[in-house]
């Protein structure tokens, strides 16, 4: 392969490993809460239902999303700053990883352009969370961003979990992302589930 072929696999390559960058950083906040715990969450009647359903379509793990149920029922939309409805019923699936002493769940979608969603990061040490915006873009964007959490709530089943766990929870949130002048607000809830990788 001569250096100029080298050199647009590089420039491809390059391209697309940062279409999965998210808006923010992996700074840990300072709006921290702490999650309630209910031990019989999983025998609530919405994951019963849940089993009947198939799981979103997912570009990214498109040979697993034929056999799966669905993974998560958030009620996800997404408002302007004048508080008019953008993005309705925002369909979301559910995948969890843990990461030191973290436990990682995404709620989002993606299209493999771009997507919406949130992340919920559980410090299982301290046992408190913070829940964030975590829209994906092919878009390089220079505008300023920020997000401030007006209102988070979290139930997860366990106190901790590992590798291979199945992790259950209800969460709550209301977030105020900024991009420059742009104000979105990121409104949800609903119950989630999924086998940790």
């Amino acid at each position: 392969m001569n250096w100029k072929a080298k050199f647009i696999l590089f420039a491809v390559s390059l391209a697309i490993c940062s279409c999965n960058k998210t808006y923010y950083d992996n700074k840990r906040p300072s709006y921290l809460s702490k999650p309630d715990f209910n031990i019989d969450l999983k025998h609530k009647e919405v994951f019963k239902e849940m089993d009947q359903m198939p799981e979103v379509f997912d570009l990214i793990d498109m040979e697993k999303n034929e056999n799966q149920i669905k993974s998560s029922n958030l009620n996800y939309t997404i408002r302007d700053s004048t508080f008019h409805l953008t993005s309705g019923n925002i369909k979301t699936n559910c995948k969890a990883r843990i990461y030191k002493n973290d436990l990682i769940v995404n709620l989002g979608f993606n299209t493999g352009y771009g997507g919406n969603g949130i992340s919920i990061v559980f410090n299982q040490g301290n046992q408190n969370y913070y829940i964030k915006e975590s829209g994906y873009t092919d878009v390089i964007y220079k505008a300023k961003r920020s997000q401030e959490i007006i209102h988070q709530h979290l139930i997860l089943d366990k106190l901790s979990y590992n590798p291979s766990d199945s992790v259950y929870g209800y969460v709550e949130f209301n977030i105020l992302k900024k991009e420059n002048e742009h104000i979105e607000k990121h409104i949800g809830n609903g119950y989630f589930r999924c086998k940790i990788q």
